[in-house]
């Protein structure tokens, strides 16, 4: 960190293609550094790849081909809850799509997958308030049922979720956790 010494500077820092500005306030100046886009406190950023994502995608979808299941939809996140990539099968409901989103939102914004959140909602009226007041301040992304899972590296630091619907929600999430195992080591479940 160094100290800003004008607002050029600090302009040239946040605009830089390959940096990411950090500021801090100290000793009553503001101070400004800059992070690797590919280091966070000294360590490599986790990041779930698009050819990963697809991957996933098709080894779900065949996970639902084998269990002779009805069209699905399948969406995987990145770790920031965007959307990486998404197939819906022919003959899928509409909201089937919106579905296989919120269950993975739901898995990453609560950091458990959505066969846990659908536990903890069956619990007592207290945590179905809780689990309803979440999804109220969401616009409904959070979807307590299974089907949604958490993916992460071999450094068990999670990389995304994966979300599926279409069937039922145990065979949904039967599919992204067999597609997660498919990868072997490199990637696995919560």
């Amino acid at each position: 960190m160094c100290p800003v010494q004008s607002l050029q500077a600090l302009r040239t820092c946040e605009n830089s293609a390959d940096s990411i500005p950090v500021y801090s306030y100290s000793g009553g100046s503001l101070q400004t550094g800059i992070l690797s886009p590919e280091f966070k406190g000294g360590r490599k950023l986790a990041e779930l790849t698009l050819q990963q994502a697809n991957k996933l995608i098709v080894e779900a979808l065949n996970a639902a081909h084998e269990k002779d299941m009805p069209p699905i939809a399948v969406a995987v996140l990145d770790s920031s809850a965007h959307l990486k990539a998404f197939q819906r099968e022919d003959g899928v409901l509409f909201l089937r799509v919106q579905i296989a989103q919120a269950k993975a939102w739901g898995a990453l914004a609560m950091a458990c997958n959505t066969d846990q959140l659908a536990e903890r909602y069956n619990q007592d009226a207290q945590q179905q308030g809780f689990i309803n007041a979440l999804n109220g301040m969401t616009d409904g992304k959070i979807i307590p049922l299974p089907g949604g899972v958490l993916v992460r590296n071999d450094k068990n630091e999670i990389i995304g979720a994966i979300g599926a619907a279409g069937g039922v929600s145990t065979d949904d999430a039967a599919c992204v956790t067999t597609a997660i195992k498919s990868f072997g080591p490199g990637l696995s479940v919560d």
